[in-house]
Parts: C-alpha cells; structure tokens; sequence
C-alpha cells in the first residue's frame, strides 16, 4: 500500500492531513457518531500479530493451567467420592457380615442351650431325687421339663411321706440309716437323726462296755448320731476304759468275801452279814435300798412263808469274774447253787443255780441281784 492510501479518509476517500485518521469534513461526523472511549478502545485494540499471538499463548498456558487446576480438583473430588463410597461399602459388608454371624451364633447358642438343658435333664432323671429336679427348676424356672419336674417332686415327696409313717414306730436302726440313705434330702431328716440317736443310745447303755461307749463316740465323729448323748457316753467311757480285771491274789481275796458272804446267808447270822456288807445295800435281789441288818428277818419270814426249812448258798468261785473300777468298786459276775431244803420232809430238796451280779465298795458287799 502506498503512502498516499495511508493519508486516504476512511469514510469519504478524501485526503487527509498529516497524522489525521479522518479528513477534516469528516472529522465532526466521526467524533459524533463514535465517542471518544471507542476511539480510543479501537486504537488500543489494534495490537500487533506477534502480540495478539503471545497473549494467546499466555492465555492458552493460563486456560491449559485452570484447566489442569480444575482436572487435579475434579479428580481430587472423584478420588474422596470413590474413597467414601469404599468405606461406606465396606461398612456395609461388614454389618452384613456381623448380622449373619450373630444369627449364626444366635442360633448355635439356642441349640447349645437346649441340648445343655436336655443333658441335666437326664441328670436329674437318674439321680432321681427332690433336690435334684429342685435345682432344676431353679435353673430352667420356665424350662421345656418344668411342668414333669414339678410332678416328680410331689410325687417322690409323698411316697417319703407314706415310708416314714411306716417306719417312725420302728426300733430298727438299720432301717433307719437304710431310709436316709434312700431319702437324704428328706424334709422329716432331723426327726429320724433324733431317733437313731435315742436308739444308738439306749442300746449303749444296755451293753454298758467300754466298747459300746467309744463305739457310740465314734459314730457321733462320723455324723451318724446327732451326739445328744455324747457327754454322758465320754464319762461312761473314761470310767469303764480304766477297769481293771483281777487276777491272782487280788482275786483271791474277792473269792474269799464272797464265799464268806453267802455262807453267812445260808446260817442267818445277821452279825457276819452286816460285817461283811454295807449299812445299806443299793439292791438286794428285787429290793433296792435294804438295810443289812434287816437281811436275816426278812429270810426267815420268806422261809416261814413258803415252809422252807432252810437254804444253803454255794457260790462257784472258779467261774468267777471280778473287774475293778478306778473307785475301788469291784464289780462280780459269779453262779451260785441254792439248795433248798422244806420244813415237810416228804418234799424233795430242791435245788437251783443263777448268775449274780455282785459289787463290793471297798471289800464290803454293796449289791446283790440276779443276772438277766
């Protein structure tokens, strides 16, 4: 393009002056229809290719950046989305998980449970006892055999009730250890300890040994007997334990006392007997409390009585047994012969033998009465 283009109006063609855009007929038309901030806005618009050309780039590289910026942030978002999506899957999974094993453990459990009732069940059914279907009921108060449980008892309870009516007039300590042994939580178990304790006794006293005393001791260490008699039996014991069997001389010396004894008896001579015995005999035969020197008229009043002319006492002194105790009382067990003799000759001596009991406090004949 030539300079003479250059110096061209835009609008009319015309000439123009110097460094003017439009010629001066045109000049008024451009500032009216343009203003002044468009002039000026199309003068700095008009800006060179090579800078148009690193704007761009540099608007490019600034778009490339915001679009890296907004891939990086997008990406970032995506990632947390897929990273809470994950966590909320694998929360998922594990409840579903937990559900199914609880279930599962639920009903292991229940299984476990039933099967665990069954077996102690069948426990109480063999042991076959109140106590026993009790602490059933007491562990399975609502369980499946409650109903039977409750019915066994009454039942069991009521044949105890009927054996012990049976047996409670009984003697027989044997049959009573036999039903506390069938029977141990049995609800009548002091009243029947009570009586085995009162038979354990009596039958103690009746041997009246040192054996029976200890044997009575021992069954009360072992709980056989309630013990109710235990002091009495310790005593017994301790004084029996100490007696002491005579022997030689010391025997002797009893054969001799009662020989003498019972020679006096069959004279009558009422002097030797009160020598021989105490002022007062606990027992003379059936009589208890008899005083000696009373010995010889009551004889011959039972002689006159009964027409006996008179009886001769022999005791058997080579069968005799003498025990002394830790008083000095000598306890005799001897046989001695009567011969009796009747005031009418035609009646036929009579004769008869027994075991007496005889105890002498210190050497002197204290009691006298027949051995059952």
């Amino acid at each position: 393009m030539s300079d003479n283009d250059n110096n061209k109006c835009p609008l009319c063609g015309k000439d123009t002056q110097e460094d003017e855009i439009f010629c001066r007929d045109c000049q008024e038309i451009a500032h009216n229809s343009y203003s002044e901030e468009l002039l000026a806005y199309e003068e700095s618009s008009v800006t060179p290719i090579d800078e148009v050309a690193e704007e761009r780039t540099t608007d490019e590289t600034e778009l490339n950046a915001d679009e890296q910026e907004n891939t990086d942030i997008k990406y970032e978002s995506f990632s947390k989305r897929n990273k809470k999506s994950l966590i909320f899957l694998g929360i998922g999974l594990f409840i579903l998980i937990l559900i199914g094993a609880t279930g599962s453990y639920i009903r292991v459990l229940n299984k476990n449970t039933e099967e665990t009732e069954i077996a102690y069940w069948n426990r109480c059914i063999e042991d076959n006892t109140p106590l026993g279907y009790s602490k059933y009921l007491v562990q399975y108060p609502e369980g499946k055999f409650s109903e039977e449980a409750y019915r066994k008892i009454t039942e069991l309870r009521d044949n105890e009730r009927k054996s012990w009516e049976k047996l409670r007039s009984s003697n027989d300590l044997d049959a009573l250890f036999a039903y506390l042994t069938d029977h141990p939580d049995t609800p009548y178990i002091r009243e029947i300890r009570k009586a085995i304790d009162s038979l354990g006794w009596l039958k103690t006293k009746k041997d009246n040994t040192a054996d029976a005393y200890l044997a009575y001791l021992e069954n009360v260490k072992l709980e056989r007997f309630n013990g109710e008699y235990q002091g009495l039996a310790q005593e017994r014991y301790d004084y029996l334990s100490q007696l002491k069997t005579l022997e030689g001389k010391e025997l002797n010396e009893v054969k001799k006392i009662v020989s003498e004894f019972f020679k006096a008896l069959s004279a009558n001579n009422s002097k030797e007997i009160q020598k021989l015995s105490t002022d007062t005999l606990l027992r003379f035969y059936t009589s208890s409390q008899y005083i000696s020197k009373n010995i010889v008229d009551s004889l011959k009043a039972a002689q006159k009585k009964d027409k006996i002319k008179n009886t001769l006492y022999s005791p058997l002194t080579d069968s005799i047994e003498a025990i002394l105790d830790n008083k000095g009382i000598c306890f005799i067990s001897i046989p001695v012969k009567e011969e009796i003799t009747y005031t009418d000759r035609k009646k036929k001596k009579e004769h008869l033998q027994s075991v007496l009991n005889i105890e002498l406090n210190n050497k002197r004949v204290q009691t006298v009465y027949k051995k059952k």
